[in-house]
């Protein structure tokens, strides 16, 4: 791995504090329900059922239907408020999901991505699922509004 300019050796490791990786876990889990939440965001927004819908559209990949909310329903400003909220978070997930975990010839642990150590900190990690889970959460209300093929009942994530 090269950092600031040099090559530095990183050595996988296996063992991270529990707190850093129940964290991790939480914002896997919630990051997974967010991407099923903009799949149901544009059915919601077309009005159609659900099994009806999915055999329509079986792939529930989040950079294709950010990009048909954009294209069907751009004058949404709340729902393009929150694509815009969920690409962030998206990449944000990226520095942890696709980031190189070990540890430095020092013995410390870290994070590696783009040629930076981003860091173990829990803090980061548990703001972002916060972010996560809002921005499920406010596309779940808002998209499932209007839907006449979805109960009205939400259910909100506990902190």
């Amino acid at each position: 791995m090269i950092e600031k300019g040099k090559t530095i050796a990183i050595k996988l490791a296996d063992v991270w504090p529990d707190e850093v990786a129940l964290e991790v876990e939480r914002v896997g889990i919630a990051f997974a329900q967010l991407n099923r939440e903009v799949y149901l965001a544009a059915k919601r927004k077309k009005g159609q059922p659900l099994p009806e819908w999915e055999l329509e559209n079986p792939s529930d990949n989040l950079s294709t239907w950010i990009s048909r909310l954009r294209g069907d329903y751009g004058d949404d400003a709340k729902l393009m408020g929150l694509i815009d909220r969920a690409q962030v978070a998206a990449a944000e997930r990226d520095d942890i999901f696709h980031a190189i975990w070990g540890r430095q010839p020092d013995g410390k642990l870290g994070r590696w991505r783009r040629k930076a150590n981003l860091g173990i900190e829990v803090e980061p990690i548990r703001c972002l699922l916060r972010e996560i889970r809002d921005i499920r959460d406010s596309m779940n209300r808002h998209t499932r509004i209007a839907d006449k093929y979805t109960r009205k009942e939400t259910i909100i994530a506990k902190p």
